[in-house]
């Protein structure tokens, strides 16, 4: 028998601890069942004998979890349930559901990285958007039968006759890739938070095949504070009056394969901790914000991601980090307000973010010391926006640079795209369009006025059609191609007064 402390808890040996008078005692590997139909007082938890709710099966454990704790739910609607179990060891729990299936297992007959194409195949269009791939053998299969939080389903961005579009792999799919089409068949729902985790030492929770939902107001689908929370293969739905999808505070936050459906305040907020965070292979659609990032330590990891239809897709501010650095799994951002936007010391490396069809209106937007370095594959009306000093933007493919002191750019501008100079400062600047086919050397104040000194016959100072205009746009001086295609253009502006 063994005499120590853990945690301030007096330990006797492996098995029994006391904290003051309360014993509580550990337990080793347990799962547990889960239906509507189960019995809270009669059930004891095996599949003849489910439970009926989640909390009475976190509660049928010790305090102290020295293995896994595997919980499956079968179909149907539950109770949402708070965990606040304490770890020793490597275990975790997983909550795991039942998805139903909608197209029995089939075979590909070719792909790419993000397609999955079975020739012949009939579908409706966009039928199965919204729905998962749920993969079982083949290319890009993972075989869980040694850990059960291994993630094999992903959400399907949209479809046509015979193709699936789903978030990016490393490796292409091909035909040997098997798998169903599936929706989530068990839901937990709440008024409250449908899934909460206050877990100290931090607990490892993997939420699987579940649809999860917060009917309450200012509430949401995942809590998390303290604890690490990962959920794999997941659609994350927002009630008429829930305010995020996941909400993470400290420790680990690592959604995969999940789609967050409905107009979120932001699908995923990760609002601090030292811990590297991820957000992979998910599809998030109509959130005013995708992922929002805050708090200094924050570190964000995004690959594989769609973000569609947001006001904003990426937001990073007060000294968070986020990367989109995996160079074979892109990142997606279209038809959203703004792409990306850094501001107040927060940090955005997006060398691997693009876009699929529907352009954004505003690339990438950095404000008060916010840093953002990009390629320019992210197709916007305008690619950059510079709003305040101290922004800083740097374009690893189109030599894009500022500083307090000076303005480069030199890339395409399409017709009707634009550059937004530094609002509230004062400078002189030169243009110049093609292979000197236009050109203009200008002023501006602080104010706006912008004051053309030399300048080709198609440039003005107003924004006017089929011009090359440089103009007074309210709170900046606009730098605009109007001339009706795309043009190469270069600027250079000297900032006299910030």
């Amino acid at each position: 028998m063994s005499q120590n402390f853990y945690n301030n808890r007096f330990v006797l040996d492996d098995d029994v601890r006391f904290d003051g008078d309360k014993l509580m005692q550990s337990t080793a590997a347990t799962t547990f069942y889960v239906e509507t139909t189960g019995n809270d007082t009669t059930g004891d938890g095996s599949v003849s004998n489910p439970f009926k709710t989640i909390t009475k099966a976190l509660n049928s454990v010790g305090e102290f979890l020295t293995g896994n704790l595997k919980i499956y739910l079968g179909t149907g609607t539950f109770a949402g349930c708070t965990i606040s179990k304490e770890l020793q060891g490597t275990g975790y729990i997983l909550i795991q559901g039942t998805p139903t299936v909608i197209v029995a297992e089939t075979t590909a007959t070719s792909g790419t990285t993000n397609t999955i194409t079975v020739a012949g195949a009939g579908w409706g269009v966009n039928d199965y958007a919204g729905k998962f791939v749920r993969l079982t053998a083949g290319t890009n299969y993972l075989s869980d039968a040694t850990n059960s939080y291994i993630n094999n389903v992903y959400p399907i961005i949209s479809n046509t006759a015979d193709t699936l579009t789903v978030p990016e792999k490393a490796v292409v799919y091909d035909s040997t890739t098997k798998f169903e089409i599936v929706e989530q068949g068990t839901l937990i729902e709440s008024s409250g938070y449908a899934l909460a985790n206050y877990s100290n030492p931090r607990l490892s929770i993997y939420p699987k095949y579940l649809e999860l939902k917060s009917t309450g107001s200012g509430y949401y689908a995942i809590y998390s504070n303290n604890g690490n929370m990962q959920p794999r293969g997941c659609k994350i739905t927002r009630g008429s009056t829930s305010q995020y999808g996941i909400y993470h505070n400290d420790g680990y936050c690592f959604p995969q394969g999940c789609y967050f459906d409905g107009t979120f305040t932001a699908a995923v907020y990760i609002r601090g901790g030292s811990n590297i965070h991820g957000v992979q292979t998910c599809y998030i659609k109509d959130a005013a914000t995708g992922v929002y990032i805050s708090e200094p330590n924050a570190a964000v990891y995004l690959s594989s991601l769609s973000i569609e239809g947001a006001t904003t897709g990426v937001n990073c501010l007060y000294g968070a980090q986020v990367n989109m650095i995996t160079w074979n799994q892109y990142v997606y951002i279209d038809n959203c307000t703004t792409a990306l936007k850094a501001s107040y010391g927060g940090e955005i490396n997006a060398n691997y973010v693009n876009t699929r069809s529907a352009i954004n209106t505003t690339g990438a937007e950095v404000t008060k010391g916010g840093l953002i370095r990009t390629n320019n594959s992210l197709s916007a009306t305008n690619p950059y926006s510079l709003t305040d000093a101290g922004s800083l933007i740097f374009n690893d493919d189109t030599s894009l640079e500022l500083s307090l002191s000076e303005l480069k750019y030199s890339d395409e501008l399409t017709n009707g795209s634009y550059i937004d100079l530094i609002s509230g400062t004062s400078g002189i600047g030169e243009v110049l369009v093609g292979d000197s086919e236009e050109y203009a050397y200008f002023v501006w104040a602080s104010d706006g006025t912008v004051s053309l000194i030399d300048y080709s016959s198609n440039v003005v100072d107003t924004d006017t059609n089929t011009k090359f205009c440089i103009f007074d746009n309210g709170d900046n001086v606009r730098v605009r191609n109007r001339l009706g295609s795309t043009k190469d253009v270069s600027i250079r502006a000297t900032i006299s007064r910030i």
